[in-house]
């Protein structure tokens, strides 16, 4: 049996459904959901008519992804005058299937050894089961929560985790995105059926080559929750060359780039005094 609410939209009245075995509260109060909501509303062309939740995926006890196909226009004819005026209705709505799993924060280290003059990354190396990929070359990252409007919440756990650092908190991270871009700090994956958005930081640690040798290679993650990682240290100028990880790519072109700007000091590795960077993420 079919669930039906009716929810305000900018000032209409919108249908939303959902099978009987799917909880519609969980999938319409799902933060990431809220957020697809808010966004829609500021998109003075799109209009939308009708909403399915398809499924919520939980992690645990809280929805981690909910998917759902909406009716949404990118015009104010109705569907009659759509026919007239294009011979057909094919095309009235927009593609409108969404996998939403919410924002994400990846960190680029930016690993300074003196004793070779050599700047170097860590990366990690995992399997990739959606792409079919036993040995997946990232930079890490995470999910944020539901709850925290900071980077100094669960995802910076999960990446310091990753990378086994512990030095590594919000006072020392560099918001790339918002040094490029303002306030508009965040940049889209696949965005075709996709909500997530990343947010990139970096972030400098001066290290040795004893350090370099401990790092190297050692595995961490959670093991009882299938996660299997190995750090990597390679060249910071050698990345571009070892991962076809979207994040890692964009990461360090937005460093480069800022580098070339002047934004970042070549040499420390840090920001330019005359620059402000907030590592809030809106």
């Amino acid at each position: 049996m079919e669930q039906i609410k009716t929810i305000n939209f900018k000032g209409r009245d919108i249908i939303i459904k959902a099978s009987s075995e799917l909880n519609i509260d969980d999938a319409l109060n799902f933060k990431p959901t809220q957020n697809w909501f808010t966004n829609m509303e500021k998109q003075n062309n799109l209009h939308l008519d009708e909403l399915e939740f398809k499924e919520v995926f939980y992690f645990g006890p809280k929805p981690g992804f909910v998917t759902w196909d909406a009716k949404i226009r990118d015009h104010n004819l109705s569907i009659e005058e759509y026919t007239s005026k294009y011979g057909s209705p094919r095309g009235y709505y927009l593609p409108g299937y969404v996998f939403c799993r919410g924002d994400a924060v990846s960190i680029l280290p930016i690993l300074s050894c003196k004793e070779d003059g050599n700047t170097y990354t860590a990366v990690v190396e995992q399997a990739r089961v959606p792409i079919a990929h036993q040995n997946k070359v990232e930079i890490a990252a995470g999910i944020l929560s539901d709850t925290t409007g900071t980077v100094a919440g669960a995802a910076l756990d999960e990446i310091k985790e990753e990378l086994d650092i512990d030095d590594l908190g919000p006072h020392n991270l560099i918001d790339l995105g918002a040094l490029a871009w303002g306030n508009n700090n965040k940049w889209t994956t696949g965005c075709g059926a996709v909500d997530e958005h990343i947010i990139s930081f970096a972030f400098h640690k001066n290290i040795t080559q004893q350090w370099l040798k401990d790092k190297n290679g050692k595995q961490t993650g959670e093991n009882h929750a299938g996660e299997r990682i190995i750090i990597k240290i390679i060249r910071l100028d050698h990345l571009w060359r070892n991962s076809q990880d979207s994040k890692a790519l964009a990461s360090y072109c937005l460093y480069q780039n800022l580098i070339k700007t002047g934004i970042i000091d070549e040499q420390l590795n840090k920001l330019n005094e005359n620059k402000t960077c907030t590592c809030t993420i809106n």
